[in-house]
């Protein structure tokens, strides 16, 4: 059965005057699947590298079924939604790995496209031009940055300053009023940045997601404080020093992507000999909205 078929069709005028019959493709049958058809679905976790096709074919031995599985699991964009194989997931963490995350203490004025460079004190300058990347992505919440070095290095305990080009020069970009540069104390390869902190439950030995301004005396500290290092007992200051207590723990960008992509990798399927029925509930569910372009 084509699903296709189904669609109702209306008159499109299209940009060169021309006027032609075209099928209604934005329809969506108005199904909730597990409300619908409670025993009639189960899990199924898609192999590597399978296709909707491929899918269809393995479970009702006909391809042209792969929408079946689509609707089921309200997959509207196969690109964005679809899970990929395990070595295109790598390839794309590749790309991120290409990034370092830094820290700061201070919660200051950066954007994407600023430059952080290797402060040279004492110079006309101010920074080493040999020593330098562009910031990709902000974290606020998280005081972070996503850098990409374009050349050289800037190491932990090294002294860093922040530039927007202004026309045809560079402004500073102080983190605070006294000080233009500031001291690295946190940095990693982007996939090992900090997605989310959890923390143990000391009943159920579970961990559960906190703020990073989360404190140990279990209250919330002010996100908003100009520098961090006068609030040295919330969780984000104790990571970026390497001093998290042993009841708390971190997700990595990493892991949280993993997580991700097994996760989209379990899907519901409709079981083989009720999809005679999901499909009648798809007819019905069209016919329903047709009348609207009658």
């Amino acid at each position: 059965m084509s699903y296709f078929s189904n669609i109702p069709k209306i008159q499109y005028k299209f940009p060169d005057g021309k006027i032609l019959d075209a099928q209604v493709v934005f329809i969506r049958p108005e199904i909730n699947i597990e409300l619908e058809s409670s025993q009639s679905i189960s899990k199924y976790v898609i192999g590597d590298g399978k296709s909707p096709d491929s899918l269809a074919k393995d479970i009702y031995s006909d391809s042209n079924l792969f929408y079946i599985i689509l609707m089921t699991n309200k997959i509207f964009d196969f690109y964005k939604d679809w899970p990929t194989s395990y070595s295109s997931w790598v390839n794309e963490l590749f790309l991120v790995n290409s990034q370092f995350t830094f820290y700061s203490r201070y919660n200051f004025d950066i954007q994407v496209n600023d430059l952080v460079c290797k402060y040279v004190p004492n110079s006309i300058v101010k920074f080493d031009q040999n020593n330098y990347g562009i910031v990709t992505d902000v974290n606020s919440f998280h005081r972070s940055f996503d850098v990409e070095m374009i050349t050289g290095s800037i190491q932990k305990g090294q002294n860093y300053i922040v530039v927007r080009k202004n026309g045809g020069s560079f402004k500073i970009i102080n983190p605070t009023e006294e000080t233009e540069y500031q001291t690295l104390i946190k940095k990693v390869e982007k996939l090992d940045s900090v997605f989310i902190f959890e923390k143990q439950d000391p009943f159920s030995a579970e961990f559960g997601p906190i703020s990073p301004y989360y404190k140990s005396d279990d209250t919330i500290g002010d996100d908003s404080i100009s520098d961090l290092a006068q609030s040295p007992d919330v969780i984000l200051w104790k990571y970026m020093n390497d001093d998290l207590p042993t009841n708390v723990k971190t997700i990595s960008f990493r892991q949280n992507k993993e997580n991700e992509w097994l996760f989209n990798k379990n899907i519901t399927v409709v079981q083989k000999g009720r999809v005679g029925q999901f499909l009648d509930l798809i007819t019905e569910s069209i016919d329903e909205q047709k009348v609207i372009f009658e």
